[in-house]
């Protein structure tokens, strides 16, 4: 199997019909492979026979049109046949071989994967946010709001009129801050998990019973609210739902499966908090709102300050529920306190 001449290489020859290997050579004669040993003699046309990719290792398995194949190990004589035959490997095949190309290629690959994460996704959930259908909004709405309602929410305690009270209070302030158009829809429910509010996806901010208690004022509560607004008016839920989309069908490409994934955006929704930057975003949101409104934004520190303490009474974290990813209080805090 070893031995070499300029003329050919050695190779095992299968007849595709019998499992027995013939010792032969191949040789390349003008537009023709010749097969020759001592019990098979045969000549074919350069264009019925399938080449290999040259590897590392291994044999080198040539294809026939009729089903037989050669079997070469001689690599140095598979490359004069091969260059006999005017076969030419391509880039993928020579980088493959090649450690430096194939560690570029890696590098490449990374580097587009990492731009694509960074800003890519980020840009083209964006563009998807503004786009969304507002049809489809309103069903994603229904779908998480079903959700955290069967988990963490219960119907309100508060009157009928109380609700409106705070609902007309809350758009008042809103306009004052110079906000037109459609109003955000406000809803209202009582929590089994402490003090919260949350913006869902169609234009939609749910404010629990036990946040409305707690605030030492009413500009607290219009602070929680209008955090909750800016992540309506941003679309954070809309963006973090399709970054996380994109980054699971992407991780799917790349590694398999991806699976149901569109099917639990209802679940990712209520699962996956805002980045923190969003977060800081939201808070920018309130601040300029409040301050647009005539509303001092001390009472968000206070409002901050409050819900610390309330869980702290409680003796839990912040709750396991929608868009909680926030930054440490302390930072809050001191950005509303310090604001004029």
């Amino acid at each position: 199997m070893n031995e070499r001449d300029d003329a050919g290489c050695a190779a095992l020859y299968f007849d595709g019909v019998h499992a027995r290997a013939q010792r032969v050579r191949l040789h390349v004669a003008g537009d023709r492979l010749e097969v020759r040993g001592e019990q098979v003699q045969r000549a074919l046309p350069l264009a019925d026979v399938q080449w290999p990719e040259t590897t590392r290792h291994g044999a080198l398995i040539l294809r026939f049109a009729d089903g037989a194949s050669a079997e070469v190990e001689d690599r140095a004589g598979f490359a004069r046949l091969a260059a006999a035959a005017g076969v030419r490997e391509g880039l993928v095949v020579r980088a493959q071989n090649r450690w430096s190309l194939a560690l570029g290629a890696l590098v490449a690959l990374v580097a587009v994967v990492a731009l694509l994460v960074t800003q890519g996704v980020p840009l083209f959930s964006g563009w998807l946010a503004r786009h969304t259908p507002p049809a489809l909004e309103a069903n994603l709405r229904d779908a998480v709001l079903a959700l955290v309602d069967s988990r963490y929410l219960e119907p309100s305690r508060l009157s009928v009129a109380r609700r409106q009270q705070i609902r007309d209070a809350l758009l008042e302030r809103l306009a004052q801050a110079g906000e037109g158009g459609e109003p955000p829809e406000i809803l209202f429910r009582g929590s089994r998990i402490g003090p919260n509010a949350l913006a869902l996806p169609g234009d939609a901010i749910v404010l629990t019973d036990e946040l409305i208690e707690l605030a030492p004022d009413f500009d607290g509560v219009f602070g929680v609210f209008a955090h909750e607004y800016g992540h309506v008016r941003l679309k954070h839920g809309l963006r973090g739902l399709y970054e996380a989309l994109s980054l699971t069908m992407l991780a799917g490409l790349l590694f398999g499966d991806y699976g149901n994934v569109v099917a639990a955006a209802p679940v990712l929704l209520t699962t996956l908090g805002y980045s923190r930057a969003r977060e800081r975003e939201a808070d920018l949101e309130a601040l300029r709102l409040m301050r647009a409104a005539g509303r001092p934004p001390e009472a968000m520190a206070r409002m901050f300050e409050a819900l610390a303490g309330a869980r702290a009474e409680a003796g839990r974290a912040a709750p396991p529920i929608a868009f909680s990813s926030h930054p440490p209080d302390a930072e809050r805090i001191a950005l509303f306190r310090s604001a004029r």
